[in-house]
């Protein structure tokens, strides 16, 4: 028997599709503009001075985001120099640890960000001059997505944010078969 989404699920759903929709638009706006930047330049048409810095920022931005909706999949990088048996007591101690660090590195993310971001009020950029604070703004709200997205995990009792997991390769001459989480990758 199925049980109905509660609250909670429906909008872990909408946030992560959210994350997965503005990734996507950030995408398709830095290849629209880095696209049509080259192909002025190849027909000889007028460059437009502001298209590269936009597409800069448009790419710190999409950075942050899809960090966000990485740690929201459990697709982050991870280090597993450290890893211990996932079920024994010291890999439990080891992921709390790890996982209390993270929430204070996306805390000092935001905080400190946002000391950067509101310092640079009024610088402005080059071409475009506007306030850099939009595109330093992408630190503090990064780190408010990570953290969403971490605590999302947690609260959900989504697989364990920061258990590693191994993957086995399948046979070493094969081409990059990866079995992984139990499935073929």
């Amino acid at each position: 028997m199925t049980r109905a989404p509660s609250r909670l699920d429906s909008a872990w759903r909408l946030y992560v599709r959210a994350l997965q929709v503005t990734v996507a638009g950030l995408l398709l706006l830095v290849i629209g503009i880095t696209l049509t930047n080259v192909l002025n330049r190849y027909v000889g048409l007028v460059t437009v001075d502001w298209t590269d810095e936009t597409a800069r920022r448009i790419l710190v931005w999409m950075t942050f985001v899809g960090g966000a909706l990485a740690v929201a999949n459990g697709s982050h990088l991870r280090i597993d120099t450290l890893s211990v048996d996932a079920d024994s007591r010291a890999g439990r101690v080891l992921r709390w640890i790890v996982g209390g660090l993270s929430v204070v590195f996306f805390l000092l993310l935001a905080t400190e960000g946002l000391r950067f971001a509101v310092a640079n009020l009024d610088r402005l950029s080059p071409a475009m001059e506007v306030s850099t604070t939009w595109t330093f703004a992408s630190g503090p709200i990064g780190g408010l997505l990570f953290l969403l997205a971490f605590l999302g995990r947690v609260l959900l009792g989504e697989p364990d944010p920061v258990r590693i997991e191994e993957s086995v390769a399948v046979d070493g001459d094969a081409d990059a078969v990866v079995v992984e989480r139990g499935g073929v990758v």
